[in-house]
């Protein structure tokens, strides 16, 4: 079989040529050494001085060596020069025997093994390693070569290599394989034939692969009774599977291809263990996802019945409110009325010159006098007092509210909560003990029945008008604790992908002890392993910080500081220079393009269309028309939906289309794609106008509502966002030349602080190969905790929020002498940072980052099981406090630099008009989704990305060339002044003027006006 496809034909050739040498990279590597200087006088002919130098030279750039007749000129020429050599030689009298003996000597000289078979195994034994973890042929490939680095073995050829890969995928299949065969029995077999068939199983191959995503009864009990045949099924086939032990990544690489056929298709697969295995691994897969969904629908209905509760208990308070200020001041004027009677009373009986019979005769009448005067709805109103007082103390129309629809509750989540399996480890054992009487069958109270979760008020509740426990009401409030259970993690679930213990998103126990030290030194956090130095450095840092910005205040250098009379602060703030008006829209003309024609240029330059391989790693093409591709990309992208698009595209069927996405279009795929696009962008030298500082790099992310207009267990309700409808957020990325280099989609209940970490992760693969000295990464308030602070400071990147009312956030000391106590100054905390919590916890912070750096979990998951879970868990405390620390040092930097607060507010600028080119591109169906799953949701805002970043790098090719045609210098400076201020597209002009500007670097001018990119015609590629 031939190998597999791994790179590009551009990056493959670029891998095997000889390097190309900067010129500081060729002034390094031909400096010759007093050992080079040696081994070069022993040589006698010149021809083999040079071809030695370069030998040596292109090994130090690629460790590899190169036959001479691959030799650069110029190369050849400088190293002649190097070495005073007047006469050219020629390298054609430079022999193989003696190339190979120059090449043991490089070898011996820096300590490198020559290639062998013994490293082919090493390497393929590595490979088999991130097969099990189903990376991406291309990354396997890059660690392969970057082992060959580390062990310091020549670095072979792409196709040994790439034979390694394939070998690779084929032996860990056949391995697989080999073991099912092994351990499957006679009844595994027979259960795993009849599940996908129609005529044992009373559901459709699509209900099998789709959770559905309603939330109405009908739609949970469905779900119930799929997850109860998941259930089954996988306790039955389990033995199998951990026999077979396969890895979460290969459980989703195996159940993929049974996602993307159909029942013909399977029935058609020759090899029926290797059939037995993709459904085994389905099984697997579904029952993990019905696992978390049933999780999601337990919160989501619950959360909406409470909220509807909540709401309904302010109505009643409302309602009853003059009523009841009515009453009370019915009760009030009484109470005045008494006091005075009772004073008057008093005086009578003690004035000792009246006698006895006047003096009872006269207390008589008074009393007589009041209760005839008395207001005869008195008691009524007291009554109706003691009970509004008593209504608030126990929330009485809250749980009113909640137990008149306890039918409904138990109806629509009852048979979905029997068969969750949840941690028997789980830290809330009287819920959980609780809940699995009632997945017994739970029918009326008895001595087993556990009440120990409910609180007091909650256990009086449960009674009803009889003094007898009501077992409805019982259950209703145990669904409600167990949804709350489930968000905070007090209740996990054994089978499951996101709602398992934080433990198991963790670097195991065993590991972590033995292997500590190399697990930092492989994830660059080793540096930060001695705690207290880490943090004495840091406090000080803080500590000098509050002394130089409270001495520029003092010196009345800092003009924007302003000091209120209560000793409070804030700073004014000037508006970002940042206008998108001034220059560039005079550059439109009437010229048009389409959306497709955009791609095939940008595909010309990038070759991005080469990311997008087929699902299947064997007996699979190669090649995809990019026509089809790009259609297809452009349905999802401009939310256009396949059905509108083959109607447009003439020739492209929707089968078409929805075979290419299910294909083709993986979203591991899109971001390969993007990427590719975004590195190319920041290649540009255009773009470069945007640094503000040379050698940092300046990110920002922002959240963007979307509404869903189908059932999606992610999507919730918010008026303000949404209106009537359901919705989600769309959380964009941007550097400062403008490129989206990540999109992530969350709930809108959500926080978008733990989800931008995940975003700045994936930049590490594009940006890395920069020099950067500083990242700084900005969001709004919406964006930042005070741990993301520190997460963010052990991914070397420095986070800048614009925080809203900053002046009324906590600061912080890392010693007593700067807190207010201690001094004066205008700016001073008011304590001290719990330094003993934070160095107690250091080891377990460690672990966290280190599990985050080595994808043992991504940050949003890991994150908001922590802050979920904070008030059990001392590692989230602890991250939470050294958060504070870095925080209230950026507080003190952001008073200080006014440079960096207008960076921040420009960079928040970009990202915020950028979502109005999302607008723009994303205008099919009104902007509304028509999809629901978390996936395909993520997959439909990719390749909306992936179209941004396709107008952002036209529109700059556009400007090169432009800029390249013009003559007038002063000219020049404006359109350069123009870029740098903001306007390299128009989206502030999109609605008055309906045009972008785009290009190709062949010096053709192109434009799309708005409405030509609406009405995107396919057949016209």
């Amino acid at each position: 079989m031939s190998n597999l496809k791994i790179l590009t034909p551009a990056r493959k050739r670029a891998f095997e040529s000889i390097p190309t040498l900067s010129t500081n990279e060729r002034e390094g590597y031909f400096i010759i050494d007093v050992e080079t200087r040696k081994k070069l006088n022993g040589l006698k002919s010149d021809v083999n001085k040079v071809a030695y130098l370069l030998q040596q030279t292109y090994f130090q750039a690629k460790g590899r060596f190169f036959n001479a007749n691959k030799f650069k000129a110029k190369d050849k020429k400088y190293a002649e020069k190097v070495l005073n050599i007047k006469t050219p030689v020629d390298l054609a009298d430079y022999t193989s025997q003696t190339a190979s003996v120059h090449k043991q000597q490089i070898l011996k000289k820096f300590n490198w093994k020559a290639y062998k078979a013994s490293h082919k195994k090493d390497l393929y034994e590595f490979s088999m390693v991130l097969v099990d973890k189903r990376h991406s042929k291309e990354v396997i490939f890059f660690s392969l070569l970057s082992y060959c680095w580390l062990h310091r073995i020549e670095i072979p050829g792409y196709e040994t290599f790439a034979s390694i890969v394939t070998d690779s995928y084929l032996k860990y299949e056949e391995e697989v394989v080999a073991k099912l065969t092994k351990n499957i029995t006679t009844e595994q077999i027979e259960i795993l034939d009849k599940f996908l068939s129609s005529d044992s199983n009373p559901f459709t191959l699509r209900e099998l692969k789709k959770i559905d995503q309603g939330d109405t009864q009908k739609s949970l009990n469905k779900n119930a009774r799929l997850l109860a045949l998941y259930k089954e099924t996988y306790s039955s086939i389990k033995p199998l599977l951990s026999a077979i032990s396969l890895s979460k990544e290969a459980i989703k690489h195996f159940s993929d291809w049974i996602y993307k056929t159909n029942t013909a298709q399977i029935k058609q697969l020759k090899n029926p263990f290797e059939r037995n295995l993709r459904i085994a691994a389905f099984i697997e897969d579904q029952y993990f996802k019905r696992q978390d969904y049933a999780a999601d629908a337990i919160q989501k209905v619950l959360r909406s019945k409470v909220n509807k509760a909540r709401g309904y208990e302010r109505k009643c308070k409302e309602q009853n409110e003059h009523e009841a200020n009515e009453a009370n001041r019915t009760v009030m004027d009484s109470a005045k009325t008494s006091k005075q009677i009772i004073k008057l009373i008093l005086e009578i009986s003690e004035d000792l010159n009246l006698s006895y019979p006047e003096r009872n005769e006269r207390v008589v009448q008074l009393i007589k006098s009041y209760f005839e005067a008395e207001n005869p709805d008195l008691t009524s109103h007291i009554a109706k007092v003691e009970k509004s007082i008593s209504k608030v103390s126990v929330k009485a129309d809250y749980y009113k509210y909640l137990f008149a629809n306890q039918t409904s509750i138990q109806r629509s989540l009852g048979p979905l909560i029997r068969e969750v399996v949840l941690d028997v480890k789980s830290t809330n054992a009287h819920l959980l003990d609780a809940i699995s009487n009632y997945s017994s069958g739970l029918s009326e109270f008895d001595e087993n029945t556990n009440i120990e979760f409910l609180n007091e008020s909650e256990r009086t509740l449960i009674h009803d008008e009889d003094g007898l426990p009501s077992i409805s009401k019982y259950k209703t409030l145990l669904f409600v604790h167990l949804a709350n259970s489930l968000k905070n993690r007090s209740v996990t679930i054994e089978y499951s992908y996101r709602y398992k213990s934080t433990s198991s998103y963790m670097v195991e126990d065993d590991n972590w002890s033995n292997n500590k030290d190399s697990l930092l030194k492989a994830t660059s956090l080793d540096r930060f392993k001695d705690g207290e130095k880490i943090l004495s450095e840091i406090g000080a840092k803080v500590t000098s910080n509050y002394e130089s910005v409270n001495q520029r205040i003092i010196n009345g250098e800092n003009t924007y500081f302003v000091q209120k009379p209560d000793n409070s602060w804030r700073i004014k703030n000037e508006d970002a220079n940042y206008e998108v008006s001034r220059y560039i829209p005079k550059l439109l003309n009437k010229n048009t393009k389409t959306l497709q024609d955009m791609l095939y240029e940008v595909n010309i330059d990038t070759e991005f269309s080469q990311c997008f391989t087929h699902s299947s790693t064997k007996h699979a093409k190669t090649s995809i028309d990019p026509r089809l591709l790009f259609a297809t990309i452009m349905s999802l992208g401009t939310n256009m939906g396949h059905t509108a698009m083959a109607k447009s595209s003439r020739i492209f069927s929707e089968k078409n289309l929805r075979d290419t996405e299910n294909h083709w279009l993986s979203n591991e795929n899109i971001k390969k794609a993007n990427d590719l696009i975004v590195k190319t962008i920041q290649s540009l030298p255009l773009p470069t106008v945007f640094n503000d500082e040379h050698g940092r790099l300046h990110t920002s992310s922002d959240g963007k509502k979307v509404v869903v207009a189908v059932n999606s267990l992610l999507a919730n309700y918010s008026y303000k966002y949404y209106g009537k409808e359901q919705g989600i957020s769309v959380n964009s990325f941007i550097d400062e030349k403008q490129s989206f280099f990540h999109v992530n989609v969350l709930t809108a209940s959500d926080r978008e602080a733990p989800y931008m970490m995940d975003g700045i992760l994936s930049s590490k693969s594009i940006y890395e190969s920069e020099a950067l000295n500083k990242h700084v990464h900005s969001t709004d308030t919406h964006g930042y905790t005070e741990a993301i602070f520190a997460g963010l400071h052990f991914l070397d990147v420095s986070f800048a929020p614009r925080i809203k009312n900053i002046h009324d956030q906590t600061i912080y000391a890392y010693e007593a002498k700067s807190t207010r106590k201690k001094t004066n100054a205008p700016i001073a905390p008011k304590t001290q940072i719990n330094k003993k919590l934070i160095l107690d916890n250091w080891d377990e912070i460690l672990r966290l980052m280190v599990s985050i750096k080595l994808e043992y979990c991504s940050p949003s998951q890991i994150f908001i099981m922590l802050s979920m879970s904070e008030k059990q868990n001392q590692l989230y405390k602890a991250i939470k406090e050294l958060g504070r620390l870095i925080k209230s040092n950026f507080i003190l930097n952001y008073v200080n630099d006014e440079e960096l607060r207008t960076s921040i507010q420009k960079q928040l600028n970009r990202v915020e008009l950028g979502q109005k080119l999302t607008d723009a591109v994303f205008f099919g169906r009104k902007g509304k989704l028509r999809v629901g799953l978390e996936e395909e949701i993520q997959k439909v805002m990719s390749c909306n990305t992936l179209l941004r970043n396709v107008v952002i790098m036209w529109n700059y090719m556009f400007l090169s060339d432009y800029y390249y045609s013009l003559e007038d210098d002063e000219t020049k400076k404006d359109v350069l002044d123009s870029i740098s201020n903001g306007s390299v597209v128009s989206w502030e002009h999109i609605n008055t003027l309906g045009v972008y500007e785009f290009n190709h670097n062949a010096g053709r001018q192109f434009k799309a006006t708005l409405q030509q990119m609406k009405n995107i015609i396919i057949s016209g590629i």
